[in-house]
């Protein structure tokens, strides 16, 4: 991607999500910090492919319930799609997941809020 090799960049990503997916994960050991199909789904939100990114963020979303980065990244995919039935219960969903520390700000989340208080 940072060569401009957009096309391949998303192609390997999305093989190394998949390849990610086919592999148990060790009931003791934590997640993935960061899921491959998380970064893919990221990279094709940032490259306005909203409603594939919004599908590769419920891929996450089924195995981590709730996680913070899939849950955001899908309302803002899900808005830029124009789903309208996804998108106000995804922000709803992520401004209420957010961490319970006031102090802690979040791109994310600020996102949410503002969205949500113009409503």
């Amino acid at each position: 991607m940072a060569e401009g090799k957009k096309g391949e960049g998303v192609r390997l990503l999305r093989l190394a999500a998949d390849h990610e997916d086919a592999v148990d994960k060790h009931p003791v050991t934590p997640g993935a910090l960061l899921p491959v199909r998380e970064m893919l789904a990221d990279l094709l939100l940032e490259n306005g492919a909203a409603p594939e990114a919004l599908k590769e963020y419920e891929v996450v979303l089924k195995t981590a319930p709730r996680r913070f980065n899939a849950t955001a990244g899908a309302a803002k995919a899900a808005s830029k799609a124009g789903d309208k039935a996804k998108a106000p219960r995804l922000r709803n969903a992520a401004s209420r997941d957010r961490d319970s520390t006031p102090e802690v700000s979040r791109p994310e989340l600020e996102w949410a809020r503002v969205y949500l208080a113009g409503k």
